[in-house]
């Protein structure tokens, strides 16, 4: 993999966005850059989220590829939508009515900042919902949120698992169900999903009709994260059964 325009130890959404927009370009491909307005990155930087899409003008099917909707997740994805222009566009042979859509960095603030969530501190994989319909109750996240978010962090306890162990070994799979499900209450606590549509949520909406035709009449998608199994393994989570057409 070429990685000459991207410092993997330590990445900057500056650095991702300029390889992936360098690539598209020595590739005569067109890119679609949607700007975020009033926030600006951790180097005073333009956020947006860049699109290109490979194929022919009405497509029946459609492969879409996104990456960095937990902006600090954003960088092995960056690198794999770079690297799949770079190296193999010459072989990609798909079907003539299949297109490709690469959605770069949906939450470049996240990337820029090294944050998993968004400005107003929304994790965008729990925002996209209805609002306020959905808004799940999780009380055992009422009961630990102290637990959770707390005003100072003894790095020691974290290391020696002394407080998670505390707390698994009374809860059980519930802890991990009530941490990671995500919570509507708390703005600034971990895992809020939000109390309405997050802007990042409405500009990927946007980006989606103007750019994914309506003739289409099957997507699959590929959403890029990181930190989950072991180092370097790949792990596909999917919704559907494996008896399911869908998968």
């Amino acid at each position: 993999m070429s990685i000459a325009l991207i410092d993997v130890r330590k990445p900057t959404y500056i650095q991702a966005r300029e390889a992936f927009l360098k690539t598209a370009e020595n590739r005569g491909v067109k890119v679609t850059s949607y700007v975020l307005t009033g926030v600006r990155g951790k180097y005073g930087e333009e956020l947006a989220i860049d699109v290109v899409y490979i194929g022919p003008t009405e497509p029946v099917r459609l492969i879409g590829v996104s990456s960095g909707v937990h902006g600090i997740e954003a960088y092995a994805g960056s690198l794999i939508q770079e690297h799949t222009l770079k190296e193999h566009f010459d072989g990609l042979s798909l079907p003539k009515d299949i297109g490709l859509l690469f959605i770069h960095i949906i939450n470049p603030f996240g990337a820029s900042w090294l944050r998993r969530v968004g400005p107003d501190n929304e994790d965008l994989n729990r925002n996209f919902l209805s609002h306020p319909e959905d808004h799940t109750k999780n009380p055992l996240y009422d009961e630990l949120c102290d637990v959770f978010n707390p005003a100072r962090i003894d790095i020691s306890e974290i290391q020696s698992l002394k407080i998670p162990l505390k707390y698994a070994r009374k809860y059980g799979k519930d802890l991990q169900e009530a941490f990671t499900r995500g919570q509507y209450k708390y703005s600034q606590g971990v895992q809020f999903g939000g109390f309405q549509e997050s802007p990042l949520n409405v500009l990927f909406r946007r980006i989606i009709r103007e750019q994914v035709s309506a003739g289409i009449q099957a997507v699959g998608w590929l959403d890029i994260h990181t930190g989950l199994g072991s180092y370097g393994q790949t792990s596909i989570i999917v919704e559907s059964l494996p008896e399911g057409s869908e998968y």
